[in-house]
């Protein structure tokens, strides 16, 4: 999938240099950035295409991070189960 770093009336959106691929959860999980930044107090007005994206990233690390914890719980193989077991 395909990530638009900027909103979808600024001229340079389709743009490859702020085009990015992305894993289908960061892709769902971004959905709703543009929609919902007005709700966290987010403006676009004057801003460069790169001001654009420093503003962006930290909401894109935060949910990297709330991703890699769960992953980490409740996904990843765990250090105390034996694979050479055999299941019942």
């Amino acid at each position: 999938m395909v990530r638009h770093l900027l909103p979808k009336d600024h001229p340079n959106r389709d743009n490859p240099d702020y085009i990015v691929t992305a894993c289908m959860f960061c892709n769902t999980a971004d959905n709703r950035y543009f929609d919902m930044a007005e709700r966290r107090g987010v403006s676009f007005e004057g801003l460069s295409p790169d001001q654009l994206v420093a503003q962006r990233l930290p909401y894109v690390e935060a949910t990297r991070q709330s991703y890699r914890e769960f992953w980490e719980a409740n996904v990843a193989p765990r250090q105390d189960y034996d694979m050479t077991e055999s299941v019942p």
